[in-house]
């Protein structure tokens, strides 16, 4: 009879490893850059290069919690 090796499961979010100078969470932006003044050349310059992420949690149907992981990763291209 063979052995089955036990592998232990975990993950690991793209904010736990990356720099805090890259990442910004959207309510970060939404309080940096939320208002209508706010001209869209600054929006974009305080973008620039950065991650985007939100968690947050939505209740679904009756009493089904739904936790979520938003990601935006910028094109290096540009």
């Amino acid at each position: 009879m063979e052995k089955k090796a036990f592998i232990p499961f975990g993950y690991q979010l793209p904010t736990e490893k990356s720099r805090s100078s890259t990442m910004m969470s959207l309510d970060e932006f939404t309080k940096k850059c939320g208002g209508a003044h706010i001209k869209d050349a600054k929006k974009i310059r305080a973008v620039k290069n950065k991650t985007l992420y939100m968690k947050a949690e939505l209740e679904y149907k009756v009493g089904r919690i739904l936790r979520y992981f938003a990601l935006h990763v910028p094109s290096r291209a540009a």
